[in-house]
């Protein structure tokens, strides 16, 4: 973000920010894993490895996944590897 303190005189000031990426039940809407990652890292390559952490300490087996398309990946056959 750029201040203007002054005409001519400007100041920069750094925002960081985090996301939080959250799995959950689509019928009870309840949640099941929640990940939290700083802005700058891509959703795309989050979303398998989440339903494979999921897998793991849950011992659930998603039948489907609906999620938003900035998680759209092209290893989604990856998803259903034994």
């Amino acid at each position: 973000m750029i201040k203007y303190l002054r005409p001519f005189e400007k100041k920069v000031n750094y925002f960081w920010g985090y996301k939080n990426h959250i799995l959950s039940d689509a019928t009870s809407e309840l949640p099941l894993f929640e990940l939290t990652k700083p802005a700058n890292v891509s959703a795309c390559k989050l979303l398998i490895s989440v339903i494979k952490k999921l897998k793991k300490l849950q011992s659930l087996d998603p039948e489907a996944a609906v999620a938003d398309a900035a998680y759209d990946s092209q290893a989604k056959s990856e998803v259903h590897s034994p």
